[in-house]
């Protein structure tokens, strides 16, 4: 899978491109689901995770994430601005750390488009290992459910915070060829290591988030003077599982309350929360696409 998804619009268009950052899943597949927007090309931004031969260590911090995505797109689509940034959920959080990379590089990103994004810095950290596999088990299952994807099971076997685990869990083991490579036309071994890839994206994505606010340099600027944001704040609460503590469910009602989602005055040149009918699990499923599509050629106009 290609990290660079050209979504629609023009290539020879004169306006910024929009270029969308995968969710916790790592992929930018969802977002083929918006309609047209207003011409200008649109890239969807996948982790190179998922790259055929990838070998490359996962980044540490949303902070190098955001380094190697903007170095990607400097590279790749366009070597100097402008940049309209956005994505859903944690790709609203890389784009607003793209978004000061790329202004301390003397590029120009006029806006961030926040799809349902929290605030990272207000991000709990997780309580141990089990709440930190159990949180990442929940959230890959949700995303394989609505992709029919294998679930796995909720159990905990002592995996520590770094531990990704470890192979295919489906019913369908990978299988080697003669010479213990794996072979590359068996559709199965295929999907195997996609979904496993998936977990790991997942469960390591959740610990960049939970060490982010520890991450920070002390004084470390977050704000963005000449950036304006967009918040597209959903307004429906996904349900919360009893599996997890109390404390952190109320996190998520009171991040959920929040009309900026944890973002404070200041941080933007300006901050505009636009509601959106959907729950974050929900944003970019066929009912509601549609409707995100309109907000965002609003927010492009």
């Amino acid at each position: 899978m290609d990290t660079i998804l050209h979504i629609q619009g023009d290539l020879k268009s004169p306006k910024a491109p929009l270029i969308l950052i995968h969710a916790i899943s790592g992929l930018a597949l969802p977002y083929l689901n918006l309609g047209p927007l207003d011409g200008r090309p649109v890239y969807g931004i996948s982790a190179p995770l998922y790259e055929q031969g990838s070998a490359a260590p996962l980044p540490e911090s949303l902070t190098e994430v955001g380094s190697l995505y903007v170095g990607i797109v400097r590279r790749h689509i366009q070597p100097h601005g402008p940049y309209v940034l956005g994505g859903w959920s944690m790709g609203g959080m890389i784009a607003t750390e793209m978004a000061k990379i790329l202004t301390a590089q003397g590029e120009s990103v006029p806006h961030v488009i926040m799809i349902d994004s929290l605030n990272p810095e207000k991000y709990p950290p997780f309580h141990d290992a089990r709440e930190h596999h159990l949180l990442a088990t929940l959230t890959y299952n949700a995303i394989a459910r609505r992709i029919n994807g294998p679930e796995e099971p909720l159990g905990f076997a002592g995996q520590g915070v770094d531990t990704i685990p470890s192979g295919p869990s489906s019913a369908h083991a990978s299988r080697d060829n003669s010479d213990g490579e794996l072979d590359s036309d068996d559709e199965q071994v295929l999907a195997d290591r996609f979904y496993h890839q998936m977990r790991q994206h997942v469960h390591h994505g959740l610990r960049m988030l939970a060490s982010h606010r520890s991450s920070l340099s002390q004084g470390e600027a977050r704000r963005l003077p000449e950036t304006d944001a967009t918040l597209v704040k959903c307004k429906t609460l996904d349900s919360t599982a009893p599996l997890l503590s109390e404390k952190r469910r109320e996190f998520a009602r009171r991040i959920h309350q929040d009309i900026r989602s944890g973002w404070a005055d200041g941080q933007f040149r300006t901050l505009v929360t636009a509601p959106f009918r959907a729950s974050h699990d929900s944003c970019l499923d066929h009912e509601f696409a549609d409707e995100l599509t309109v907000i965002l050629q609003s927010i492009l106009r």
